[in-house]
């Protein structure tokens, strides 16, 4: 699955970590999903200078193809570079990088002209500061060599810790709204604390971790940076905390120290204070897109143009222009569909052919008019004949219809006179000697009031005129009853109260 990515790469490049003791190279490629480190190689000093342990390291990274043009990032130890955060006065808005660091360092002794400056401008808070990083040009000469050695010249030189954020905003994103955070970075004997807003390094304090006094290390870190960071432009110290690396260390949070700071912990397995993860942040930054200090700007080389486009905006776009397109072509053959219905339609109706738009607008309102009249009409009338099928549908065989009767009084367009229709059935069902009522009538009666017809012009079903008889001629007994199937009865509008 790497192989494959590496083949879809739209860039690759290499991040070189310079320790004190070894150098750790990362080879990362840019794939469609991500940044993804294809090949990682260590080499120890042994004594060497870091002019000769370069080549050893780079060289057969360099023989391969497709790593051959890769842009080289060079990252510098902790204590091998100065930087400082300061807030910018009104007058030194447009100042260069090497006066501002000569206000900061304030020596006489201090040749600047013989240093690498660099300086980016922000606004964390409400006043703009400059974060600016130096080293001497005396320790990045024999690194200089080393990479002329090899016949490449780096893209990218900061310090680790820049590389170390990279690495850890890729992995564990900074939630929407934080202005400012804290990151701790730990490694196997030290860690790293890191003042950050809108994701880029404001401070940071390097510091010792003893075996058994980690969590005390931390939080000290953490201390100083908090109540030094409305020097370095924020407004409210950071309430959260993440800290990278050493996952073992699983109760940082649970300490009487921690505990005193009332601040929130978040906790990520990496990346850790270590030059492998280091490395690999350092490749990230050879990304077109990656911005921050560089103390190689004027030695970088110029990107290829296939780098300076943005490849995945442009995959974003396209694959929604092609969502777009197949959801309007849907679109267009359904419409399509409908005009051929209806063209199908109108050659039923020749009489429309040759009609103007004036002529089929007004036989549009006598249609409506003549639908209107219509519903009106028999939106006020019941249909006997459907309410006496109802009837007779239900009725059991043992059961009889002596007499039907209908009542209803005629009204005018004022006077709705629809409450008085009535439907009354006078019926005759056999009993027993015992003289119980038969179960045949409820089951007649439940069977009427389900009946969607009689319910929507005579909802009103009542059972009276109860009485029980023999018959003349069999001598059998039986029971007499009335069935009356009325309309509901309208509300009356209250009548409005007189004003006094």
């Amino acid at each position: 699955m790497k192989k494959l990515l590496g083949k879809l790469a739209t860039g690759r490049a290499i991040g070189l970590m310079i320790g004190h003791r070894d150098l750790v190279l990362s080879q990362v490629a840019f794939t469609p999903l991500g940044p993804l480190e294809m090949g990682r190689r260590t080499e120890p000093m042994l004594g060497d200078s870091i002019d000769v342990v370069i080549p050893r390291i780079l060289a057969p990274v360099l023989e391969s193809e497709p790593w051959k043009n890769a842009p080289i990032a060079i990252g510098l130890p902790v204590l091998s570079v100065f930087f400082s955060t300061r807030p910018i006065k009104s007058m030194n808005l447009d100042a260069a990088p090497q006066i501002l660091l000569h206000e900061v360092l304030r020596s006489s002794n201090l040749v600047i002209d013989d240093m690498d400056v660099d300086m980016i401008k922000s606004q964390p808070g409400k006043v703009p500061v400059a974060s600016i990083i130096a080293t001497r040009r005396k320790y990045l000469a024999p690194i200089l060599q080393g990479l002329e050695k090899c016949g490449v010249t780096p893209s990218q030189v900061e310090p680790a810790p820049f590389a170390l954020l990279r690495a850890a905003i890729r992995r564990h994103r900074t939630d929407r709204g934080t202005k400012s955070s804290l990151r701790i970075f730990l490694g196997a004997e030290s860690g790293l604390a890191m003042l950050t807003a809108q994701d880029q390094p404001l401070a940071w304090r390097y510091f010792e971790m003893p075996a058994g006094e980690e969590a005390t290390a931390v939080v000290s870190s953490i201390r100083s940076l908090r109540a030094l960071s409305r020097y370095y432009g924020v407004d409210t110290p950071p309430d959260v905390v993440w800290v990278h690396g050493r996952p073992e260390l699983l109760h940082l949070d649970d300490t009487p120290q921690w505990r005193e700071t009332h601040l929130r912990m978040q906790r990520f397995d990496g990346p850790g204070f270590n030059a492998a993860d280091t490395a690999f942040g350092l490749a990230m930054g050879c990304h077109a897109e990656a911005k921050g200090l560089n103390l190689a700007r004027s030695m970088r080389p110029r990107d290829s143009l296939l780098r300076l486009l943005p490849l995945g905006q442009i995959g974003v776009q396209v694959a929604t222009m092609a969502m777009a397109t197949v959801f309007l072509q849907r679109g267009q053959n359904e419409l399509e569909r409908n005009v051929h219905a209806v063209k199908t339609a109108l050659t039923h109706h020749q009489w429309i052919k040759g009609r103007s738009i004036a002529d089929l607008e007004k036989e549009k309102a006598s249609q409506t008019v003549r639908s209107k009249a219509i519903h009106q009409y028999l939106g006020t009338r019941i249909f006997w004949t459907d309410c006496l099928r109802e009837v007779a549908t239900p009725l059991p065989s043992t059961m009889t219809v002596s007499t039907v009767k209908g009542h209803c009084k005629l009204g005018d367009a004022k006077h709705d006179m629809t409450s008085d229709r009535l439907l009354s059935l006078s019926m005759r069902a056999p009993i027993a000697g015992d003289g119980v009522v038969p179960a045949e009538i409820d089951t007649y009666l439940a069977a009427m009031r389900s009946s969607q017809l009689i319910r929507k012009g005579l909802p009103q079903i009542k059972l009276s005129a109860l009485r029980w008889g023999t018959d003349t001629r069999t001598y059998r007994p039986f029971v007499a009853f009335t069935v009356t199937c009325q309309a509901e009865a309208k509300k009356k509008p209250k009548a409005k109260e007189s004003k006094t």
